[in-house]
């Protein structure tokens, strides 16, 4: 069984808001934005969880739209105009596509497995799904799951060929198979295949999470992420 021990979303100003503290906070100045939506909603999630200092064998999934798209797009445009030794250290090492989970795991102190992914299909089922994996088969107890969507030149031009884009947001849920953690219900799984008439909307789901308690639970029905205009 799958626990949600805290659960946190951010968007427009407070995200903002938000990113600017945690990057004084936590000493990543450099971070790009991508990557401080992510640890800005990962101790959010935390502190909505009443942990405090998480074990540090916790885990981290990062699950990510399109990845750090911006950061890896302004890397590649300086190739086109400097040498590879010339280019920005910085822009690059943010450009690796492990580096938001990283950053969440210095900023919170935590040594458990570390993944990331990405993809246009549901992203948040595929990140609850392989926390729930990781308890099943032991692996560790506790996993921290973030998602971020920022908006940048390749989001606007998929808006432009037709594919609706929600609006930038962070959120993150500190997952556990402990039913003593439990603070936002319990989760599962269905089998049935993806309605493509209802597209997954992530931050309907956020929010959900958000308002339920110990005796609450949702069901989890894989299926395309779009956002409805």
């Amino acid at each position: 069984m799958l626990y949600i021990a805290g659960a946190a979303c951010l968007m427009g100003e407070e995200m903002n808001a938000r990113i600017a503290a945690v990057k004084k906070q936590c000493g990543i100045r450099r971070a790009d934005r991508y990557t401080a939506m992510m640890v800005a909603a990962s101790l959010e999630a935390v502190a909505d969880s009443g942990c405090g200092t998480l074990p540090e064998e916790t885990g981290v999934i990062v699950a990510g739209f399109l990845g750090p798209h911006n950061t890896t797009g302004a890397f590649l445009n300086e190739l086109l105009d400097y040498p590879e030794d010339q280019v920005l250290s910085t822009a690059f090492s943010h450009s690796v596509f492990n580096a938001a989970a990283s950053y969440v795991a210095m900023a919170l102190g935590l040594q458990g497995p570390e993944y990331s992914m990405t993809g246009i299909d549901d992203i948040f089922y595929e990140g609850f799904a392989s926390a729930d994996s990781m308890f099943r088969t032991g692996y560790c107890r506790r996993m921290l799951c973030v998602t971020a969507f920022d908006k940048g030149l390749l989001t606007a031009t998929l808006e432009h060929i037709g594919f609706p884009m929600p609006e930038e947001y962070a959120m993150a849920c500190l997952l556990s198979a402990d039913p003593e953690e439990n603070r936002h219900g319990r989760v599962e799984f269905s089998e049935e295949p993806p309605d493509p008439h209802q597209p997954v909307d992530p931050l309907a789901v956020a929010e959900k999470i958000r308002s339920m308690n110990q005796q609450d639970e949702i069901v989890l029905r894989k299926g395309f992420v779009q956002c409805q205009k």
